[in-house]
Parts: C-alpha cells; structure tokens; sequence
C-alpha cells in the first residue's frame, strides 16, 4: 500500500520510467484538457491500432462496479464518454464528488 495517494497515470508513468520494455498508453484529461486536440499529442488514441479504456482517475475505489469505466470504445467514444460525466457530481458508496480527471 502506498504512503501517499497518487493518480493511475502518474503510477503508469513512474512504473514505465523504471522498467524496461514497459511502454503503458496513458493520457491524463483533466478540466484544462481540449479533447479534440488531445490526439495531436497521443497519436495512438486514434491509429486504430487498438480499442480504448477510460475512466476517473480520482482514487475511487471500485469505478467498475460503479459503472465508472468505460470499455472497448474509439476516441469518438471516449469523448462521448468523459463528455457525459465531466463536471457532474456523483455518488460512490456514500461519498460524493464532481469528476474532474480521467485516464484513457
């Protein structure tokens, strides 16, 4: 268990830094982020060469059984996706919060 609660993407990125061979795909969208120039930065969020996963990246726990994870989805979906959430304020397990950050 960590001391310090961290961000997925950061965990990825520090993990990829000190593993060889590890090359993880993350994007961090947070509420600054343009999602439609996010692909000129992240080419492989729209090659095709493989399907999308996104989901809060805020330290809650169980986001899957909260339907907090979207699975098998293109870029077009991915924003269709953190458009519909982003900014709205939820309930997971008596905890509320407005989601902000996503990882794809």
């Amino acid at each position: 268990m960590s001391a310090k609660a961290i961000r997925e993407y950061h965990g990825k990125k520090l993990l990829s830094k000190h593993i060889p061979n590890l090359t993880p795909h993350a994007a961090l969208v947070t509420p600054e982020t343009n999602l439609s120039t996010l692909p000129e930065n992240e080419s492989w969020l729209t090659d095709g060469t493989c399907t999308l996963v996104v989901k809060p990246d805020q330290l809650i726990k169980r986001r899957g059984k909260a339907g907090l994870v979207g699975i098998n989805l293109t870029f077009d979906g991915v924003v269709n996706w953190i458009n519909e959430r982003r900014g709205k304020e939820i309930h997971v397990e008596g905890v509320s919060g407005v989601l902000d950050h996503f990882i794809i």
